[in-house]
């Protein structure tokens, strides 16, 4: 029997008919992945090394989306050290995070720690309730090096996240084509324990090394059809797939939000910077420097210390307003003692214009003067560790303060030497003094120093 084109044509498609109500397949797009590579030696992005693979699908009985997520991440074989985190929102607020951490030699499985936060402050976890009426699951937990590059360990994580875009914290969308995500990491911090709730240590703040943010064409990432996708498998050799870092409209403003969090910082850094290690030095300076003005010098120098110290200060709490590091509460008490410090300052030189002579006000306003200034120093170095900059910047600018705090003592040392050689034979307790003229005299350097140089000038002239 003869079969002609036209019969083959719909055998062939009554067949594949036969096959589809036999074996109901779904229609599913690729799973889209994005990667973030950087873990040898040399490399820019200095170690970060992730990739995660996002599949989506409809959920039948709330009418929301499930997210099948696979999350790797790369690291030294051995080492317990750091965390890796992705998190589904424009900012650590709100977002719907997924952090990763272990140790690849205790024969445990990695931890995945699901959490959220109000802002820049330490994620906490999220509760059942917080869900909105979704839930994670964790499919797949393991450390794998077959396939890791030698000398490391690659984590895998897969976890489906339940009704996923009811999350109420952040907007997720099923059908964004750019949804915003970001992602952070440390590769430092040693765990006490490796508990779901472990206390997590700050990110490195540079931006495309300590922390980032992309978008994932999530249409693209769904599938349809009744039966829920495979996990996604993450494409080796595939850096960017389907999503982009650098990608316009939505990400500019995820990029925004972030970028003012880092230029923040850097704004906070810099103000505490020139306080304590550039405006009150030079106050210290001119107060003995035995100008006519410098009394004058003095408090506008460390009057605008204070001020830039001040709104230093305000900007960082306006970033982390949860205290919850020795550099926060050493900075806030610093702070508290600055203004101690004004107030002594203030009822010192009341004093002395009414009395003629140093009190205990004058010996305090020195020594807490002294302790504000060597607190901030410290607190400064506290920071950048916090901030996560290198050892060699930290050497660095550890380094100029030893060498600022020594080169400020000898300036003290030698303009009291030269002051103990021109004043006049002290009589007694008590100073006979002249009322002053020109500058006021106030002091805020060696507490064994005489009268201020403008007394004495005042003194010389009035001879």
């Amino acid at each position: 029997m003869d079969v002609g084109p036209r019969s083959s044509s719909r055998l062939l498609l009554r067949l594949a008919t036969l096959l589809c109500l036999l074996f109901p397949v779904s229609v599913v797009a690729s799973a889209v992945q994005f990667c973030k590579s950087g873990q040898h030696p040399g490399d820019a992005n200095d170690g970060v090394d992730f990739c995660v693979g996002v599949s989506l699908h409809r959920n039948a009985s709330t009418d929301a989306h499930n997210a099948y997520i696979t999350l790797t991440h790369t690291r030294p074989e051995k080492s317990a050290a750091g965390w890796t985190g992705i998190g589904i929102g424009r900012t650590m607020k709100g977002s719907l995070m997924f952090v990763v951490y272990g140790d690849p030699t205790s024969g445990e499985k990695p931890v995945l720690s699901i959490r959220t936060a109000d802002g820049h402050d330490q994620p906490t976890l999220v509760a059942k309730d917080q869900m909105n009426g979704g839930d994670i699951r964790v499919m797949r937990a393991d450390w794998l090096s077959e396939t890791s590059p030698p000398g490391t360990v690659t984590s895998t994580v897969s976890l489906v996240c339940y009704s996923c875009t009811l999350w109420p914290d952040t907007s997720i969308s099923a059908t964004a084509a750019e949804q915003p995500w970001i992602w952070a990491w440390n590769k430092n911090q040693q765990f006490a324990a490796f508990s779901d709730d472990a206390h997590l240590e700050m990110h490195e703040l540079r931006m495309d090394s300590g922390w980032g943010r992309f978008v994932v064409d999530m249409a693209q990432a769904e599938t349809t059809g009744p039966d829920a996708p495979p996990m996604p498998v993450i494409v080796p050799g595939v850096p960017e797939h389907d999503d982009s870092e650098n990608q316009s409209s939505p990400s500019k403003g995820t990029s925004g939000a972030i970028s003012w969090h880092h230029v923040g910082m850097r704004i906070h850094g810099v103000l505490l910077a020139t306080g304590f290690l550039l405006l009150l030095p030079v106050g210290v300076v001119a107060m003995r420097s035995g100008s006519p003005r410098s009394f004058k010098c003095h408090w506008v120098m460390q009057a605008t210390g204070s001020t830039a110290i001040a709104v230093g200060m305000a900007v960082g709490l306006s970033l982390h307003p949860k205290i919850n590091s020795i550099h926060q509460a050493g900075g806030l008490s610093i702070a508290g003692v600055l203004v101690l410090q004004a107030v002594l300052g203030w009822r010192h030189h009341m004093s002395f214009m009414r009395i003629r002579r140093r009190t205990w006000l004058s010996h305090a306003h020195i020594w807490v003067g002294r302790l504000v200034m060597s607190g901030g120093a410290i607190n400064l170095v506290l920071g950048l560790g916090l901030a996560d900059y290198s050892r060699l910047w930290m050497a660095l600018v550890t380094g100029f303060i030893l060498v600022e705090g020594v080169a400020l003592a000898a300036w003290v040392r030698r303009r009291s030497a030269i002051a103990a050689k021109t004043e006049p034979e002290v009589q007694g307790e008590e100073e006979q003094l002249v009322p002053l003229q020109g500058e006021e005299y106030f002091v805020v350097a060696e507490d064994d120093d005489q009268e201020s140089y403008s007394v004495r000038d005042s003194t010389e002239k009035d001879k």
